[in-house]
């Protein structure tokens, strides 16, 4: 399971960036659906991520991840038809904490258990 989840949250990060440069990325989704996208990926990323690492408490996966999303953002700077904003790493941060939240709440269930 663990390896799975892994190879997955590889497999996405490779995507975000490899597809995120083609010039097929700009303007690809209008806002306020962008944002859902930004939401959704960087909570699967977190989840994915603290499942391929057991025994790893949950706030590090959330602080690779949230680095990615900068990453990602400034990378934008040099893709022609990309902007970086504010805006995208805020549902990002949104869908991480939403990670976390998840995570929190199946670990509390498991341990009252």
């Amino acid at each position: 399971m663990h390896r799975i989840a892994l190879s997955a949250f590889c497999l996405m990060l490779v995507s975000l960036f490899v597809l995120g440069s083609s010039p097929l990325a700009a303007g690809l989704l209008a806002s306020p659906a962008d944002k859902l996208v930004h939401l959704l990926v960087y909570f699967l990323m977190t989840l994915l991520l603290w499942l391929g690492l057991p025994g790893v408490r949950p706030w590090w996966p959330a602080l690779v991840v949230a680095l990615i999303g900068c990453i990602d953002e400034v990378n934008q700077i040099w893709l022609p038809g990309r902007y970086p904003g504010f805006d995208d790493f805020g549902a990002d941060l949104l869908g991480i904490l939403f990670a976390l939240i998840g995570i929190s709440l199946c670990v509390y269930r498991r341990v009252s258990r």
